[in-house]
């Protein structure tokens, strides 16, 4: 097997294209704080994925020329195996962005929920505090009374704080089982047609980080 630590390019792919398979940070920008990239910097997409991606270059670089010369002495189209994993990793990115706008409303009226649970006490203690202070209702003294009642009154009819039920009623990672990925299975057939052995697949989509890495390509 060829070594892991050779950057030169392999199976008439240009390191250009070598590079845009590996890169993973894209997709991660959806569920974490990957920031954005530096526009500016002409190499940015290589340099985002050494900062923020899933990492293991060399190991899947590696997985990535081992799948390709296979491929390659089968005389495998290597531009149609490159296709099929971008076409995967575009997928897979449109997918998540579908899952995060079903579940980002959730979250927050979840969130709006808590805030105005903690507000309603604070100030429901402000409005017996004041009760305490002004036995007699003076008017002078009920002002501040009043300011915090409207607040409190607020937390129940302004509507930027009452958000509306989400339709769906259950996060995609409350579901029991592995989640469907289509995008794996399309790929899989793919690759399957154009010649690529089980073994040969799952090395490509774990070089694209399309599936986990193994404890052995991770040394």
């Amino acid at each position: 097997m060829p070594s892991r630590r050779t950057t030169e390019p392999f199976a008439g792919l240009t390191e250009k294209e070598i590079r845009e398979l590996l890169v993973t940070w894209t997709a991660r920008q959806v569920r974490s704080d990957v920031p954005s990239p530096d526009s500016e910097d002409p190499d940015w997409l290589w340099r985002h994925e050494q900062r923020h991606g899933i990492g293991f270059l060399q190991q899947r670089r590696g997985l990535l020329r081992a799948a390709f010369d296979a491929l390659g002495k089968k005389s495998v189209d290597s531009g149609a195996v490159v296709q099929v994993l971008h076409d995967a990793k575009h997928d897979h990115l449109l997918a998540e962005i579908s899952a995060l706008d079903l579940e980002w409303p959730r979250e927050i009226r979840e969130e709006a929920e808590v805030v105005k649970r903690s507000a309603k006490q604070v100030l429901r203690r402000w409005c017996r505090l004041h009760d305490h202070l002004n036995p007699d209702r003076l008017s002078v003294l009920g002002r501040s009374r009043a300011a915090v009642q409207a607040a409190l009154d607020a937390l129940e009819t302004d509507p930027a704080l009452n958000l509306p039920i989400p339709a769906t009623s259950r996060r995609r990672r409350e579901r029991r089982g592995r989640p469907a990925r289509p995008w794996l299975s399309t790929a899989k057939s793919r690759l399957a047609t154009l010649g690529a052995t089980r073994i040969q697949q799952h090395q490509l989509l774990r070089a694209v980080g399309l599936l986990e890495l193994t404890a052995d390509d991770r040394r």
